[in-house]
């Protein structure tokens, strides 16, 4: 299991695009989830390096939980928001897929 330590916060956004195909009786099916990564202020590098081991780890361990199925990255780590703050925000895509 991936440990992210602060400062770097993560949100599930509930979106438009968290979203996914339709569940069937056994068939498989997809589930999209938004996730922001949030910086602290003037800790642009550590949200740098929170975002890539998220990716890198998610990337080495797309079966790690049965429950949740084959999780795999979307469009890879795109550019950073800059909020009025001066904190850095990510937002990382995610498609998680499951069968049985």
């Amino acid at each position: 299991m991936l440990s992210v330590s602060v400062p770097a916060y993560c949100v599930n956004s509930e979106s438009n695009w968290s979203a996914g195909s339709a569940i069937r009786n056994q068939l498989g099916s997809e589930y999209y989830v938004l996730l922001d990564v949030i910086g602290a202020k003037g800790g642009n590098g550590v949200v740098d390096e929170r975002v890539q081991a998220i990716v890198n780890y998610v990337q080495q361990n797309p079966m790690t939980d049965d429950c949740v199925g084959y999780l795999e990255n979307l469009g890879g780590i795109p550019a950073p928001v800059l909020t009025t703050e001066g904190r850095l925000v990510y937002r990382l895509h995610f498609a998680a897929i499951f069968g049985e």
